[in-house]
């Protein structure tokens, strides 16, 4: 195997598939804003953080130490299938038990069908799952983007089909029920075709891989309580239509700078691991990265903040509160995307006990923050999240950056200023014009054009050799 060629074809095909399958939610979303009503959305983010969190479980990590070990036997790949198929299904039977107490807690009846229901997905995927893991493992990304643009797209016509025939939210669920389907069915008919798996199950054959897998299967799941908490609390104080709006906002929210980071990450960590022992490289690389990405996002969600009334009434027009969330949430979504790459640091030089402390500082604080404001309404959460993530910003310098690489907080957080700068006066700019013509679809649209324009016009005059440096670096 081209090890190379693998790994271009792969960053290549990875980015294909994020794309279309990106825009896909977005249509999708589009569509069922003007057909499902808010507590639809609110029920489905509910289920789904309650099945996304104990799936979790169900594959307890083992994926990292199939990807990491060499010269797997076909008896340890059939005891592995076995764990986590068995794993699955003991995770759908506590699903299932435990959906009663969890309709309680929101005091939703319906989650007590819909979270059962939507947990058939668990073992949907532990059928497939360990295959899908062995194509990553071996840089197959072209089949594994082909079967996610295709199962997306198919889960995508099935669910806007079932929300027209008035099925209300288990459009969403058995939508989401057949994406997982058509994509575990493609991943066991090729692995069968591969690898063997017999009617054989040896524990001891498997206690590497569950040592290897024990820590990420702790990282995951602070991660995931880190990233789900808001969801958690405010379902639980505010009730479903609310939580659907607040979902709506922060899904999209958080796209710009997930998508971007999926395709940077795993290169990143990778780069900086080559280059650990010499630090001014790594320090000048991570710069360059880090400006890239935020050259890359904050210009979005200045377009986000700036027309997000019109964002709303294109995506969401029966959610016109969602425009008001947008902006809130979209100064949230530029420190993130500043704060999304030290993780490839850390990584690179084992340093991961760093963002294990900091999703603890992270998951304490933000759940203090949502209680505190939780007497108020939907907003005053938003804006506690926003005030929290600005007051922590050094913190998550001081934690997670400073002891990996000695890097200034005034040069960690500089690739901010001028794209920020420089969108803070286009923005408001447009707001001005918009007083005067009023806001309209047509004028939006060449307001933002011009907006795209003078963004691309300022990074190809005052930032062309930087440009020039990190395409070069991306192909190294």
């Amino acid at each position: 195997m081209d090890l190379k060629k693998s790994a271009i074809s792969g960053i290549k095909w990875n980015t294909v598939s994020t794309v279309v399958c990106l825009l896909i939610q977005l249509l999708r979303l589009a569509i069922l804003s003007r057909i499902l009503a808010k507590s639809d959305f609110g029920l489905m983010a509910t289920a789904m953080m309650v099945i996304s969190f104990t799936d979790i479980f169900s594959q307890l990590g083992i994926s990292s130490g199939v990807i990491h070990k060499q010269d797997i036997t076909d008896d340890q790949y059939s005891s592995i299938y076995w764990l986590n198929l068995g794993m699955s299904v003991v995770v759908f039977l506590l699903v299932c038990a435990l959906s009663p107490a969890l309709a309680a807690f929101y005091n939703e009846e319906s989650l007590t069908r819909i979270i059962p229901l939507l947990g058939l997905q668990v073992i949907l995927s532990a059928f497939g799952k360990i295959f899908q893991t062995i194509k990553q493992k071996y840089l197959e990304f072209d089949f594994i983007s082909k079967v996610r643009i295709l199962s997306t797209f198919i889960g995508f016509v099935f669910t806007v089909f079932l929300a027209l025939k008035d099925f209300g939210v288990y459009s969403l669920v058995y939508g989401q029920l057949l994406q997982t389907f058509v994509n575990q069915a493609f991943f066991v008919v090729a692995g069968f075709k591969t690898f063997r798996v017999r009617f054989h199950f040896n524990f001891r054959e498997i206690v590497d891989f569950l040592r290897i897998g024990i820590y990420q299967l702790g990282s995951q799941t602070l991660d995931f309580v880190a990233n789900k908490i808001d969801i958690f609390l405010i379902g639980r104080f505010f009730g479903m239509d609310d939580l659907g709006v607040y979902n709506l906002a922060k899904d999209l929210i958080n796209k710009p700078y997930q998508s971007i980071n999926s395709l940077v990450s795993n290169v990143a960590s990778s780069y900086f691991a080559f280059l650990q022992n010499e630090m001014s490289k790594v320090i000048g690389n991570f710069k360059k990265i880090v400006s890239m990405v935020t050259k890359l996002t904050v210009p979005i969600y200045a377009a986000l903040f700036t027309f997000s009334d019109t964002v709303v009434e294109v995506m969401y027009p029966k959610f016109p509160e969602v425009a008001i969330l947008i902006r809130i949430l979209a100064f949230i979504g530029i420190l993130n995307s500043l704060n999304s790459q030290s993780g490839s640091l850390q990584i690179a030089f084992g340093r991961t006990d760093l963002g294990f402390k900091w999703t603890v500082i992270r998951v304490v604080t933000t759940t203090l923050a949502i209680v505190a404001a939780s007497s108020f309404t939907i907003f005053t959460v938003a804006y506690a999240q926003l005030i929290l993530t600005v007051l922590l910003l050094y913190v998550y310098w001081a934690v997670t950056v400073r002891p990996v690489i000695p890097l200034s907080f005034k040069d960690y957080v500089q690739p901010l200023a001028g794209p920020l700068a420089v969108v803070s006066v286009l923005s408001l700019i447009v707001f001005g014009i918009r007083c005067f013509t009023g806001t309209s679809l047509p004028v939006d649209a060449v307001l933002c054009s011009i907006f795209i324009i003078v963004v691309l016009v300022y990074y190809f005059r005052f930032h062309r050799l930087e440009i020039d440096e990190i395409i070069k670096l991306m192909r190294k």
